[in-house]
């Protein structure tokens, strides 16, 4: 057999190689079973750590454990919450049920007014005519209001024929109205011999809503009220009719069912009678729902 050309290699394996002595020199994992155990030593290390990092710590697992006893608290809390409202709603709508029906005055599902026998006097001024003791009678009905009216000597205007007199109905109560009509504004005199005027038609009416003890428990609407007879005292002295109309517009807001007073039921209250007689005098531009409960209120008062 002939021989094949031999060629010289070009890297002898054999050969020393001189290693750099700066760097830092790394033991060879192959080169024997010593360098292999140490090779499992750091396998086994890093096992450790990572079930180490894997299982919580003791304060962990209390605080999770804290944390869950806090959650099924929260949730039993929520869920008595829950049952609360909903008897709240539910005993609302049973009273409700009990004491409202449709046109059915106040006087007569509230309670028991007190009955007062006495004499007053109102001065009116015909250009400012008060169209609230018209309606007094339809908001306390058990109460009778009758109007004697009289004709001062210096009065040259005209009265509205509205205004007659009337007569006792023989009802429990009785506020007997002097009615003088004269220049001056709105006056009501409790006392002929002390003579002490209570100014203003809003003032008058809250006069006879205390005078008849007819105090609201319910102190959210006790402030709807009053908020009402300040805004109709305010609108009767406005000159103002963009004042006017911002007045008009916080009254939209507050007639919040359309098909209702402002005593959110079928039947009108004191402040209904206020801003109906407010509006009678001034006159002014009405938002709609404001306009439809007016048209209410003349059909019921009138």
């Amino acid at each position: 057999m002939s021989t094949m050309y031999e060629l010289k290699p070009i890297i002898k394996h054999d050969s020393f190689v001189n290693l750099p002595t700066c760097m830092y020199e790394m033991k060879n994992l192959h080169e024997n079973e010593k360098s292999k155990q140490e090779c499992r030593i750091v396998s086994n290390v890093t096992k450790q750590v990572n079930n180490f990092l894997k299982t919580p710590l003791p304060e962990v697992i209390e605080l999770e454990a804290r944390q869950e006893k806090i959650l099924e608290s929260l949730a039993e809390l929520k869920k008595q919450l829950s049952n609360l409202l909903k008897d709240v709603n539910k005993d609302d709508k049973e009273i409700k049920s009990k004491n409202i029906e449709k046109n059915i005055p106040l006087s007569i599902k509230k309670k028991i007014r007190e009955h007062v026998n006495v004499d007053v006097t109102i001065n009116v001024n015909p250009k400012k005519p008060c169209y609230s003791i018209i309606a007094l009678k339809k908001i306390w009905d058990d109460v009778d209001f009758p109007v004697t009216c009289y004709l001062s000597s210096d009065m040259k205007e005209s009265v509205d024929n509205i205004f007659k007199n009337t007569e006792e109905t023989g009802k429990p109560g009785v506020i007997n109205i002097s009615l003088i009509w004269k220049t001056n504004d709105c006056q009501l005199i409790v006392s002929a011999l002390q003579n002490y005027p209570i100014i203003g038609e809003i003032n008058m009416l809250r006069y006879f809503s205390r005078l008849l003890g007819e105090n609201n428990e319910n102190i959210i609407e006790t402030e709807k009220i009053d908020t009402i007879l300040d805004i109709s005292h305010s609108i009767l002295f406005e000159n103002n009719q963009k004042n006017i109309n911002n007045y008009l517009s916080i009254l939209s807001k507050k007639l919040d069912n359309k098909d209702n007073f402002f005593t959110g039921f079928y039947y009108p209250g004191i402040a209904d009678v206020a801003l109906w007689s407010t509006i009678k005098q001034v006159n002014p531009k009405l938002p709609e729902n404001i306009k439809k409960w007016f048209n209410k209120c003349e059909k019921y008062f009138l």
